[in-house]
């Protein structure tokens, strides 16, 4: 039976090829992360920007009024 041996020290930073230092690397990955968080930002703005261009072209007032007015709430 082999016996695994703890960790005293650190956890292991590994390498990340092409890069020169860990600091490098972590900025990179910061960055990618910014820019992956801008990129949800702006899909939620185009999803905003079209469900309100929807509703503008489309004019559902009316319709949702009719059908609340079936079922007796308006």
């Amino acid at each position: 039976m082999k016996l695994k041996l703890k960790r005293t020290g650190p956890n292991k930073r590994y390498r990340f090829k092409g890069y020169k230092t860990i600091k490098q690397a972590a900025r990179t990955r910061m960055f990618e992360r910014q820019r992956q968080l801008l990129y949800q930002y702006i899909f939620l703005i185009v999803l905003v920007i079209a469900v309100v261009v929807a509703c503008i072209v489309l004019k559902p007032w009316d319709k949702i009024r009719d059908i609340l007015t079936v079922f007796g709430i308006l």
